[in-house]
């Protein structure tokens, strides 16, 4: 991952992420981007924490949540409701907090980071421990990438947690008895582009759009919809005038999937495979149909895109897709038919899609990654001033 040089005489900022997460890897990236604005000359080094696991373990690590998603949901369900519950001092966080834990106390001892910002929880409890071994003294700072907090992200020496809503702050609170004052409600941190306005117009005739309005579907990054083409097919075959932009992913077969499942219908379909900047066509779109990962969903709140939620993964993402209801910025179509459903309504009313688009916008925080960076960079100075 993209870093600058750094050095143990010369304080920093680490970031600790983990790229197959791709919410959780855009999240550091976002933070290291403000970073850069809000004290450019502040050395930040962001590293994938898996990195500091074993080469098998960090391979089947992956391999287990991306199949598992994929094909067994509600195993990943049961693992993930199995360790929400799990208290911090629990044998399994316990063996959770032993990853990666000898390498990456190697490093922070070679490079000492005064600053530790992690975007997936892992990391966050390795910290967490050596601090309570007094074998790290920095700051530890965790941004829960998500509309809910997990019991992985919650361990006794985070220093500060940087959540999505005050819903899930008092949540915290609540659950955990954690202080509030050291849990800041910023958002989940996005690329500061998507607080920049967009000329939507001209990005839909960068994509050939016409008039009608644009539905993009998106299956996640590494292309998790199980009946992927049947919904291109069925959305593609509304009687109401659309253009679909699908999104494969970063799965080759995705996009030749949504140009066959699109051949002949009644509706355009446009097959993209993965999409960066993904701006460039939120700003473009009227819908957007997804899954429901942080991320995903934060930047479509920013643009202020009506949401509609589909197969969420149990476990997180349908807990985001529960507050997003709730603000009233989204739709959840349990199945194939209600989706097709849900999306010929909003198409045919517009003042429905304008309601949800107005609760995104209240809902969204574009300027987060930029409030990360400046809670980190006077962490930083405090850190540097202890004798």
């Amino acid at each position: 991952m993209a870093s600058s040089e750094t050095r143990p005489d010369r304080p920093h900022i680490l970031i600790l992420t983990a790229t197959f997460g791709e919410g959780h890897r855009r999240a550091a990236m976002a933070v290291q981007q403000a970073l850069a604005l809000e004290s450019p000359q502040t050395p930040v080094e962001t590293r994938d924490f898996f990195e500091f696991v074993s080469g098998a373990l960090n391979v089947a690590i992956r391999q287990a949540y991306i199949q598992s998603v994929r094909h067994v949901p509600g195993a990943y369900g049961w693992f993930y409701h199995r360790t929400d519950v799990a208290n911090p001092d629990a044998r399994v966080q316990h063996l959770l907090n032993h990853l990666g834990k000898g390498p990456l106390l190697r490093f922070l001892q070679e490079t000492r980071p005064p600053v530790v910002i992690s975007t997936y929880p892992t990391p966050a409890g390795v910290i967490s421990d050596l601090k309570r071994e007094h074998r790290f003294s920095g700051a530890n700072l965790a941004v829960v990438t998500d509309y809910t907090v997990h019991g992985q992200w919650v361990h006794p020496k985070v220093d500060t947690y940087f959540v999505g809503a005050p819903e899930v702050r008092d949540g915290i609170v609540r659950r955990w008895r954690i202080p509030p004052e050291r849990i800041l409600v910023t958002g989940i941190p996005v690329d500061l582009s998507f607080g920049q306005p967009v000329d939507r117009e001209a990005l839909r005739r960068r994509w050939g759009f016409d008039e009608r309005p644009v539905v993009v579907f998106m299956a996640g990054g590494y292309g998790m919809i199980g009946d992927f083409g049947r919904v291109v097919s069925a959305l593609a075959d509304l009687p109401q005038d659309l253009i679909l932009a699908v999104v494969g992913g970063k799965q080759p077969a995705r996009q030749a999937e949504a140009q066959a499942a699109g051949q002949g219908r009644r509706n355009p379909v446009y097959a993209l495979g993965y999409v960066d900047p993904i701006l460039d066509l939120l700003g473009a779109a009227d819908i957007l149909v997804s899954k429901a990962g942080g991320l995903t969903v934060s930047e479509a709140l920013c643009q202020a895109v009506p949401l509609v939620i589909y197969r969420p993964i149990i476990g997180q993402e349908t807990r985001n897709t529960t507050y997003l209801v709730h603000r009233g910025a989204a739709r959840w179509a349990r199945n194939r038919k209600e989706l097709v459903a849900t999306v010929a309504e909003l198409i045919e009313h517009p003042d429905l899609r304008a309601k949800l688009s107005a609760a995104a916008r209240a809902a969204a925080h574009p300027d987060a990654a930029r409030e990360v960076a400046r809670f980190a960079v006077n962490c930083l100075k405090e850190q540097v001033a202890v004798p």
